[in-house]
């Protein structure tokens, strides 16, 4: 019964086939700050472009719970840079709010990467019945220690590798540059790997070719927030990464969308 529960999950996060389009909404951390205001609007936009699902924190999920009912719901157990160790009691709470996965990133070395910890937290979603999304963010420190960010497909395979060995279901990565490049990091990996948006780019036209890059390079999909969330219109854009996703659409004709 529990694998069922994590196969309904999954099916509801990949509702339409293999690929899969998720829109972090991270607003108050890091990656998205001073945009609260916003939150509602922008889920009601994604959700009508075609996300399959939006990503949040736990904090957020509560306060916008209405304009998330009808999305399937990724929620991300934050923590300090330094903090390795992952807080199990938030899966059970992400299977109490009716979420489809949890997610955790790991930045920083690989030397460093707190893999029984996170093999505590894997056994701790298999027994929820619960998806786990691994974000495994390599870098040559930690970010708060000046870490720059490691995109050698060797490097970045290493770590999918690991987050197959723990027990993750979905892996999120950075793009490795090009097709060619990370077809090096998905070729023979088990279990989806999407790729992270990253930075904002300055044109639409280079979103969309990170996209079409990763889609040639065996990615299953991405979690594209940023550029998604501060775009002048993010239902459009959102439709226009969803026809690379899923109807395997060139960078032209993705553009229409916007046009």
């Amino acid at each position: 019964m529990i694998e069922l529960g994590k196969r309904r999950r999954l099916s509801r996060i990949f509702r339409k086939g293999k690929r899969v389009l998720i829109v972090p909404m991270e607003f108050g951390t890091a990656f998205a700050p001073n945009e609260w205001d916003l939150c509602a609007g922008i889920t009601r936009a994604v959700m009508e472009g075609g996300a399959d699902a939006i990503m949040t924190t736990f904090g957020q999920a509560r306060q916008f719970a209405d304009h998330l009912l009808d999305a399937s719901l990724i929620l991300t157990i934050n923590y300090g840079w330094s903090d390795l160790a992952y807080p199990l009691e938030y899966v059970r709470e992400a299977s109490l709010m009716g979420a489809d996965a949890v997610k955790v990133h790991f930045f920083g070395p690989l030397a460093d990467m707190p893999l029984l910890e996170l093999q505590r937290l894997s056994a701790e979603c298999k027994s929820q019945g619960m998806p786990f999304l691994f974000e495994p963010i390599l870098m040559t420190n930690y970010p708060n220690s000046g870490g720059q960010q490691l995109l050698d497909p060797i490097i970045v395979k290493k770590a999918v590798d690991l987050g197959v060995i723990i027990g993750a279901d979905i892996i999120k990565i950075a793009y490795t540059g090009s097709a060619e490049s990370l077809s090096k990091v998905t070729r023979g990996c088990p279990v989806p790997v999407i790729i992270a948006g990253g930075a904002s780019l300055s044109s639409d036209t280079q979103v969309l070719e990170m996209i079409r890059g990763a889609m040639d390079g065996g990615a299953s999909g991405g979690a594209i927030g940023r550029n998604i969330t501060t775009h002048r219109n993010p239902m459009n854009l959102t439709k226009a990464i969803s026809k690379i996703v899923h109807d395997d659409a060139s960078v032209k004709d993705a553009l229409k969308v916007l046009a």
